[in-house]
């Protein structure tokens, strides 16, 4: 019988030995790396994310904006679909971006490429006012810049803010929002201090409204005295009585200045209807602008948001989420802090 050879394998040689002793090293270290990073992993879903900080991009730069204000302005971009650009001017600025000035006008031209947006922005607004001719170029350079805008008025927005807000074509008004008549700040280099243009200008219409009034409550005296009273031998003389009592008055009232409040107060009116006329049509443009500049007896006059649709101005109130993120930006606007410009990250601004 043949014999049958059994194969038999070959005995394990060192070099052999010490490769596979290799590779179940390296294959431990691929598992202990694969744990490691999963527990890495696990530890930093654990661990809270620190929130990102906004700043305003124009003015002030690089000083953090409250919580509570960057994230209603970011549910308000969400809400209404569009980018947002704050022009929110504190009380307490003093600075020449504290109010509606031509600085403000060249700060946003100037940096209009950080400004540029791909859709209509909406622009919120809360300010004391400023100067017609900066409000009135300022609406001019948005609808230039972007075709049209939204203002957003969460709280105030008086004065010549109230010029630039009439300037968009769609209007959101908070709750408790307010806006003002046409008034005017001139520069008067004596005091120093900008003042009210209508109260200057119906100062002197209450003198003369008091003038006439004086002169019949005159006329009807004599009358009442029935001592045979000819009113072309009495009215010359009652009417020199109440010239001479008021005199002292008028003789304290700059002509010149007094005329200068009246040309400023015709020229907020011409502005306001030159903004109004492509949205609303010249009739009632004329319409409102008047009555923004005539109708209301000082500055301080408040328009709430159903007297400005009874003046004809289409203002929203917002609903939703649109409201809602309005009424949060009401309760965070800070009357102290002043924010121009885009929300941006504070990490990557330059």
């Amino acid at each position: 019988m043949g014999m049958t050879l059994r194969k038999t394998s070959s005995p394990e040689t060192p070099d052999s030995a010490a490769d596979g002793a290799s590779a179940r090293k390296k294959s431990a270290a691929k598992k202990s790396a694969a744990k490691r990073a999963t527990t890495k992993r696990k530890t930093a879903k654990k661990e809270p994310s620190v929130p990102t900080v906004y700043a305003a991009s124009l003015h002030p730069k690089k000083r953090v904006l409250p919580e509570e204000l960057s994230n209603a302005v970011r549910d308000l971009e969400e809400a209404l679909n569009q980018p947002v650009i704050l022009l929110v001017q504190a009380d307490r600025d003093s600075s020449l971006l504290g109010g509606i000035y031509s600085s403000v006008v060249k700060l946003v031209r100037k940096n209009r490429r950080d400004l540029a947006c791909k859709r209509e922005p909406a622009l919120v607004i809360h300010s004391s006012g400023g100067v017609a001719n900066a409000a009135y170029r300022l609406s001019l350079w948005a609808r230039a810049m972007f075709g049209k805008y939204t203002a957003v008025v969460p709280a105030r927005a008086m004065s010549a803010a109230t010029l630039l807000t009439i300037g968009a074509h769609r209007i959101i008004m908070g709750a408790h929002a307010e806006l003002g008549p046409l008034d005017v700040q001139r520069w008067d280099p004596g005091t120093h201090t900008f003042e009210a243009a209508l109260d200057e200008v119906h100062s002197l219409q209450h003198l003369r409204d008091f003038s006439l009034d004086t002169v019949n409550l005159t006329d009807n005296f004599f009358k009442a005295l029935e001592i045979g009273y000819d009113t072309r031998t009495m009215l010359p003389q009652v009417m020199d009585f109440v010239a001479r009592s008021l005199e002292p008055i008028y003789q304290k009232i700059d002509a010149v200045h007094w005329s200068g409040a009246t040309r400023s107060m015709k020229e907020a009116q011409e502005y306001a209807k030159r903004l109004l006329e492509p949205i609303y049509g010249v009739p009632l443009a004329t319409r409102i602008s008047r009555n923004l500049v005539e109708e209301y007896p000082t500055h301080g006059v408040v328009i709430s948001p159903d007297e400005a649709r009874s003046l004809g101005l289409n203002v929203e109130e917002g609903d939703g989420a649109v409201g809602a993120a309005v009424d949060r930006l009401f309760d965070c606007i800070d009357s102290s802090r002043s924010a121009i410009g885009k929300l941006v990250p504070l990490e990557t601004q330059s």
